[in-house]
């Protein structure tokens, strides 16, 4: 089985008789820092099931195996970017929802809250993710009242209330809990944006 990374053969494949897993195994070993963003075997992409499914055959059965890959920091820098750009988007939705509060246009400010809602859930993800790639745990970053790993804690208390309310469809509470718990936290993870952002840039 030839092993072509990025465009380059010539990739270590292991001993003979060496299983699909075990040269999997030592490719990612041997690319270090860079992240694989996709993995084609034989022309059809290698998911995680038919990698699951394939591991254990012998890689000699297969004919080719590529990899596409990028570079750790780009990938956190370019993660944490578009991060950035979500809590700009998120702060413009709790500000649009409170003045559908304050016009007493109930339908719109829940369904604005509830976008919300959806939102802060993909930020605690992302952030998440950016911390995989930096290889860094959330409980090392200090962000002054409380460490990083706390902030997603306290976050995800937060949201099981709104989704407490938004089963009710209690605009009131939602209208609430965005304004006293949500809208204030947008701080909190900006900073922890920028130390994560410092992280990768070390």
């Amino acid at each position: 089985m030839e092993v072509v990374i990025d465009g380059r053969g010539g990739w270590t494949r292991g001993s003979a008789g060496s299983t699909l897993a075990a040269v999997l195994e030592t490719v990612r070993k041997a690319l270090g820092g860079r992240r694989i963003v996709l993995i084609v075997l034989d022309g059809e992409e290698l998911t995680r099931e038919r990698e699951s499914a394939l591991g254990a055959r012998n890689s000699d059965d297969f004919s080719m195996l590529e990899m596409r890959t990028i570079d750790s920091g780009v990938l956190g820098r370019e993660t944490l970017k578009g991060i950035a750009a979500h809590l700009a988007n998120l702060e413009r939705a709790h500000q649009e929802a409170a003045k559908l509060i304050e016009a007493a246009e109930y339908g719109r400010a829940t369904e604005r809250l509830t976008e919300c809602y959806g939102g802060w859930d993909t930020l605690s993800r992302a952030v998440r993710d950016a911390a995989f790639i930096a290889g860094t745990e959330l409980k090392s970053i200090d962000l002054g009242p409380y460490r990083a790993d706390e902030l997603v804690r306290k976050l995800n208390q937060s949201l099981m209330r709104v989704r407490g309310a938004m089963e009710f469809r209690d605009v009131m509470r939602l209208s609430e809990l965005a304004e006293q718990e949500l809208k204030p936290a947008l701080a909190d993870w900006r900073k922890l944006v920028d130390a994560l952002t410092k992280r990768l840039s070390a």
